[in-house]
């Protein structure tokens, strides 16, 4: 009889390690009534999901080059591509024809013919991509609302109330911690390196210009610029010569009161 028993308990505990194990490695993506559950690969703590089962559970048509290593999703508006090995994503505009290039912290995983892409950092492309509402309450539970985000009314320059209201800099150890202080939560941005420059687009908000002057150099940042473009907004972050790209790391979206931007100058050139 006590046999019996522990044999039982042992069954339960099995069975418990292996569904929790089970969903440590997927990633549930509920999208209506319908719930989809994608592989996943965990690096580092960050979670990596496979970009070509979302394609297929959203009902997206996508196509993968085993010549060139390229992905190609296309939604209603944009069209996505990215490649095997590489940090960078690509959204062009179907009807304007203009092209954005987002270069992500980390490189993008080929695992058994899976493409594997970090989560946290692709949402804002996927946000403007397709327009859909996308909320991430648990770091294995991902919510779909396939309704367009609404656009908000532009901000008159003249009107005080700012999105965004101005910025700080805090000199550290390894890196630049940059401090963009906002009154709202924003949905999505967009950044990318050239030329030395770190360009960051903030989609739906605007900033009081007159807040981001800078007085002197600090860390790797020599000069600051910031403009609004209609509805949305613009920082240009001018590092000092010699400084290669650097590893560029937000907070996660949306945010409120200040968002964290941190440039580590481990890449910086002696």
């Amino acid at each position: 009889m006590q046999s019996a028993f522990i044999k039982t308990l042992l069954y339960i505990l099995i069975f418990v390690n292996l569904s929790q194990a089970q969903n440590e490695n997927q990633l549930k993506l509920v999208n209506g009534e319908q719930t989809f559950y994608l592989p996943v690969y965990i690096r580092e703590g960050q979670v990596y999901f496979s970009l070509f089962n979302f394609a297929e559970s959203m009902s997206l048509d996508y196509s993968y080059s085993s010549k060139s290593d390229k992905v190609d999703i296309q939604f209603d508006n944009y069209s996505l591509k990215t490649a095997i090995r590489n940090p960078f994503i690509i959204l062009k505009n179907k009807q304007t024809e203009k092209t954005k290039i987002i270069q992500l912290p980390t490189t993008t995983y080929f695992i058994n013919n899976n493409l594997y892409l970090p989560l946290n950092y692709i949402l804002p492309s996927l946000r403007e991509a397709s327009g859909w509402q996308f909320d991430l309450p648990e770091s294995n539970k991902l919510i779909v609302k396939t309704a367009k985000i609404p656009r908000v009314k532009v901000v008159d320059a003249a009107n005080p109330e700012f999105g965004i209201t101005g910025f700080s800099l805090d000199e550290k150890a390894n890196g630049t911690l940059v401090r963009i202080k906002c009154n709202k939560g924003i949905a999505t941005y967009n950044s990318g390196f050239k030329d030395g420059v770190l360009t960051i687009v903030f989609r739906d908000v605007n900033l009081d210009q007159s807040k981001f002057t800078i007085e002197q150099n600090k860390g790797l940042i020599k000069d600051i610029k910031a403009k609004n473009l209609g509805n949305d907004c613009e920082i240009k972050k001018i590092m000092k010569k010699g400084t290669m790209t650097p590893i560029h790391l937000l907070s996660e979206l949306p945010f409120k009161q200040e968002l964290i931007s941190f440039l580590n100058n481990s890449r910086t050139q002696k």
